[in-house]
């Protein structure tokens, strides 16, 4: 069986500029500045289905937001 490149994300995917500052905030770094809206807002479309469905993988973390309260927090 071949194997094949699968996304992994966790289950809400968010451009950098909702979770960079929230990053920042927890490794205690300078809030970073925001750029202008439609202009590389760091949404790269990733999914976790394939992984999901046929793997039937599942994140640890099932948000961004979980995940760096636990490991960051």
């Amino acid at each position: 069986m071949a194997s094949w490149p699968v996304n992994i994300v966790d289950n809400e995917p968010a451009p950098g500029l909702d979770w960079l500052p929230v990053y920042a905030a927890a490794i205690g770094a300078g809030v970073p500045p925001r750029k202008q809206p439609g202009k590389g807002s760091g949404l790269r479309g990733a999914t976790n289905s394939k992984a999901r469905k046929d793997y039937g993988w599942e994140p640890v973390h099932p948000s961004w937001r979980e995940g760096f309260q636990t490991a960051l927090g």
